[in-house]
C-alpha cells in the first residue's frame, strides 16, 4: 500500500496553494481510480480529506501499489475543481 499525502511523491508535491502561493485551507480532495473517473463515476472515490490552514492534507489516504489514480481538488468559488494523474 502507498500512503498517499500532499507530500506523494515529493516533498510538498499536492500542497495546495492558491496562484499568490498562499496556503488554501478547507479544500476537499477525493481520489479516485483512474478508469472510474474518466468513465464519468464520480461517485464512487476510494478515499476523501481536505485541506488545513497550511493546504496540507487533514489524512493521508492508502491506496494499492502499482495503479492509476485521479487526485481530484475542489473548494467551491474558490479552488478547481482540478485533477492530476497519479501512480503509485
Amino acid at each position: 500500500m502507498a500512503l498517499v499525502n500532499h507530500d506523494y511523491p515529493f516533498e510538498g508535491e499536492l500542497k495546495i496553494v492558491a496562484e499568490n502561493g498562499e496556503p488554501i485551507e478547507g479544500v476537499v480532495v477525493r481520489v479516485y481510480a483512474h478508469t472510474a473517473f474518466f468513465a464519468g463515476e464520480l461517485d464512487t472515490w476510494i478515499g476523501e480529506t481536505q485541506t488545513d490552514i497550511n493546504g496540507h492534507w487533514v489524512d493521508p489516504i492508502d491506496l494499492a501499489d502499482g495503479q492509476s489514480w485521479v487526485v481530484w481538488f475542489e473548494k467551491a468559488s474558490m479552488y478547481g475543481p482540478r485533477h492530476i494523474e497519479i501512480t503509485t
